[in-house]
């Protein structure tokens, strides 16, 4: 069986990776002008769920990196 822990590190660096390669790709570093009108769920739609086929390819990889550490971690400890 599947650690919750192991699980719970997966769902959290999915999350973070995504937002983070999001952020970047969307190059939302530089100074978005304010257009009147245009709500901030617009901005996240716009940003966020517009792009979420190209940069989920990204953050999965990236996240397994950790949850597979946190796993090797767990499972050495489980056989000592």
């Amino acid at each position: 069986m599947v650690n919750k822990k192991v699980i719970f590190i997966f769902i959290f660096s999915l999350i973070i990776s995504y937002l983070i390669i999001d952020y970047l790709n969307s190059n939302l570093f530089v100074i978005i002008d304010w257009i009147e009108g245009v709500t901030i769920a617009d901005k996240l739609r716009e940003y966020y769920i517009r792009t979420f086929s190209s940069n989920i390819s990204l953050s999965l990889p990236i996240s397994l990196i950790p949850t597979y550490l946190v796993y090797k971690k767990t499972k050495n400890k489980t056989m000592e």
